[in-house]
């Protein structure tokens, strides 16, 4: 996902050009094909497009935004989907004072987690959250890992260990 000032205008992004109708029932402003953050030209920096990213991917599709980021943008890097290693210069955190945020959920205390929680199934609880996520019995964990793999899953699956 990645973030315009206009009223932070929200720009998904998928390889799946079926779910863009999805994505945007789900929020987003805009809908933009995967390979539109896959820059592949070296340069050190691209055009200033985003003012703050969510990055699920992790890779080349990481390193893209970092460089594609407004001057104090910031992008947070929270998966590893495609790579767990990116490829920039530091141009764009010394000449764009871009950042790079990490998500340290391991080591979040859990009086901070207890309060994240609460605010997550009330007042920031999103609004489609039902159309977004499959609840599976532990059974079905292989059959859906494979899904996975092959691309076949959209949204989130939650194990749940008591059935």
């Amino acid at each position: 996902m990645v973030f315009s000032k206009a009223g932070y205008k929200i720009t998904a992004s998928t390889g799946k050009p079926d779910k863009y109708n999805y994505l945007k029932e789900l929020g987003a402003g805009q809908v933009i094909n995967r390979d539109e953050l896959n820059d592949a030209t070296g340069k050190a920096l691209l055009q200033k497009k985003w003012d703050a990213a969510v990055d699920t991917i992790g890779g080349n599709i990481l390193s893209t935004v970092i460089k594609s980021l407004k001057n104090g943008g910031s992008a947070a890097a929270c998966g590893l989907t495609l790579s767990n290693s990116i490829t920039t210069t530091v141009y764009p955190f010394i000449l764009r004072g871009v950042n790079l945020l990490g998500i340290a959920s391991a080591e979040t205390p859990m009086n901070l987690r207890l309060k994240l929680w609460e605010k997550l199934s009330t007042e920031w609880k999103p609004d489609k959250l039902s159309d977004i996520c499959t609840e599976i019995s532990l059974n079905q964990l292989s059959e859906k890992i494979d899904l996975m793999l092959e691309g076949k899953i959209t949204g989130r699956i939650l194990i749940n260990h008591t059935v």
